[in-house]
């Protein structure tokens, strides 16, 4: 049976509230996650939509997106991967003779060994020798390996440290420190609490063989006649400190 005459209304206190009345707006669960006003597209406010990295509020500053970092160059290239069969062998300068399954996806495609787990390249001669003087970020980021697995590859391969390619990357990305600042801390090296402090902390312990060697290299360069004249004021500097401790 059809109930005839206005809809119903429901009031608390004296606002009567229509239940059957259309919804406006977002329903109540889209508010929580609505965007700074200006902040979002038309159409995403309040639908539990993000806006855009570039439209993203921090801190009252809007952050634009950060451009990829561009890729460590080579120094010492080009490399060039050998001629290889698909299922073939090749001469990894670490574990002699291996075999070889495809290519690697890396940005300097290279033969990869055979074997279970991620693709691994083969170290060829052209390889070792990127190895020898590139950087290790170069190196990794080229051939699609890891750091780690290219410091294992430099112990390996009896590499050092710090290869051409690492040094030239360092003294590229070296900031120097502003005048004042040095002067500053070259300052603070020449009192005389910084040096009795380094003093004590050498004293008593053995020097080093590189040190020795160093040391004995420098006594044994021809010396200037500014040079003697402090050697000798040191000396009798010296000898008055032997004879009266309290003299300077």
């Amino acid at each position: 049976m059809k109930r005839h005459g206005p809809r119903p209304k429901v009031g608390i206190g004296n606002s009567p509230v229509d239940l059957r009345a259309a919804p406006s707006g977002p329903p109540p669960w889209a508010l929580r996650a609505r965007a700074p006003a200006g902040l979002a597209p038309a159409g995403l406010v309040g639908f539990g939509l993000r806006a855009p990295l570039a439209l993203r509020h921090h801190g009252g500053m809007t952050r634009p997106p950060s451009s990829p970092p561009s890729p460590p160059p080579l120094l010492f290239g080009p490399y060039h991967p050998p001629a290889f069969d698909m299922h073939g062998w090749l001469v990894d300068e670490r574990l002699g003779l291996v075999r070889v399954y495809g290519w690697t996806h890396a940005p300097i495609g290279w033969p990869r060994l055979k074997q279970p787990g991620p693709a691994v390249p083969v170290v060829t001669a052209e390889l070792a020798r990127a190895i020898r003087t590139e950087s290790a970020i170069a190196v990794a980021h080229w051939w699609g390996v890891s750091r780690d697995r290219v410091q294992r590859w430099r112990r390996e391969l009896d590499v050092g440290q710090y290869t051409e390619g690492t040094k030239r990357l360092l003294r590229d990305n070296v900031v120097s420190a502003p005048e004042p600042l040095k002067a500053q801390r070259l300052a603070a090296l020449q009192r005389p609490e910084s040096h009795a402090k380094a003093g004590a902390a050498r004293r008593g312990k053995p020097a080093s063989p590189a040190l020795r060697a160093a040391l004995l290299k420098g006594a044994k360069k021809p010396k200037s006649a500014e040079w003697a004249t402090k050697a000798n004021a040191w000396m009798l500097q010296g000898k008055r400190r032997k004879k009266d401790p309290e003299a300077r």
